[in-house]
């Protein structure tokens, strides 16, 4: 499958890539060799790897349908993974899940994301949904909505 985003270490020794199959690879740097493979599903869109070179953040996007909304009755569920991509869970579960409702002409989605320098907090930038269409929403600045969390490792 193509590749969408990947990261890599400081050194380079360590390199992980997402497809748009949902599978996120990681690379042995020096070798090019795959170490191994966490399928996620489809829809990964954007990754980061912490500067420990260990942790990685995963965001993926999928499509809901909503049964009947009066404008579209579709909807997009966007999920965060957090994990150690040197000893991944079996079926990686995610730690943070939102909802949104599409409407005609919206563009939205995860714009980027990133660690601290220390690796404790993560950054989302999510592309505004409301500034594509003027005619249907009216003018609107364009802005970009943020989500910032906390990571706290486990006891």
């Amino acid at each position: 499958a193509k590749p969408i985003c990947g990261a890599a270490t400081k050194d380079g020794k360590r390199i992980v890539t997402a497809d748009q199959g949902g599978a996120l690879i990681v690379w042995d740097g020096e070798k090019f060799e795959e170490k191994s493979r966490i399928e996620l599903g489809a829809g990964v869109a954007q990754l980061a790897l912490a500067p420990d070179g260990k942790t990685v953040a995963v965001l993926r996007t999928h499509g809901v349908d909503w049964l009947g909304g009066p404008v579209n009755r579709y909807g997009t569920v966007f999920e965060l993974f957090v994990f150690d991509v040197t000893d991944p869970p079996a079926k990686p579960k995610p730690i943070w899940a939102s909802e949104t409702r599409d409407f005609p002409g919206r563009r939205s989605g995860p714009a980027s994301l990133a660690f601290s320098p220390d690796g404790k907090t993560l950054l989302a930038a999510f592309a505004d949904p409301y500034t594509e269409d003027t005619k249907l929403y009216g003018e609107i600045p364009n802005s970009t909505g943020v989500r910032v969390w906390e990571l706290v490792p486990k006891k």
